[in-house]
């Protein structure tokens, strides 16, 4: 596995504004190569089928293709990130530095937006009258209980996230 560019080969190639998110290619003949013949101010990066934004790059003859959310970590910071970059808000493609922050996996994973037929996260029918109520912690699902209703079930799915993962708990459904 090749190592990843270093910041300096990163912060000579591409500008990152922490207001908007937006990372932009700099001009620098013969350090880097652009992608597709980038010009200076460009945007860097699309969209991916996975929702995130990446850039392809070539640094002396070695290609990356990079996360921006990962690349505007290291302009900030200096360092690449040690473990995962979570998405405060859950939008992939939001790269502001203030809806970034290092997590662990199990953190990233915990602020997921996930699918639920019953429009509830850690919810689901049980019958024709009740709900069930669970949390997946560690990989493992943990049972909350049965609720008559699937706003109680969903509540105390709520009060166990917040327990369990803190400002990394994500409630909402999609």
């Amino acid at each position: 596995m090749k190592p990843e560019p270093t910041f300096n080969r990163i912060n000579d190639a591409l500008s990152y504004d922490p207001e908007s998110g937006v990372i932009t290619w700099k001009y620098r003949h013969g350090v880097v190569e652009q992608a597709n013949a980038a010009h200076a101010g460009e945007i860097a990066g699309s969209r991916h089928v996975e929702g995130y934004y990446h850039l392809f790059i070539t640094i002396e003859g070695n290609s990356y293709r990079l996360r921006n959310h990962r690349v505007a970590w290291i302009l900030m910071t200096g360092e690449w990130p040690t473990d995962q970059i979570d998405h405060r808000d859950g939008d992939k493609g939001n790269n502001r530095w203030l809806n970034l922050r290092a997590s662990t996996h199990g953190q990233n994973q915990s602020n997921k937006k996930t699918y639920a037929s019953s429009g509830f996260k850690g919810v689901t029918r049980i019958g024709d009258s009740s709900w069930r109520a669970q949390i997946t912690i560690n990989k493992k699902s943990k049972y909350l209980g049965i609720f008559k209703t699937a706003e109680e079930a969903h509540a105390a799915f709520c009060k166990a996230s917040e327990l369990q993962h803190g400002e990394f708990a994500h409630h909402l459904s999609i």
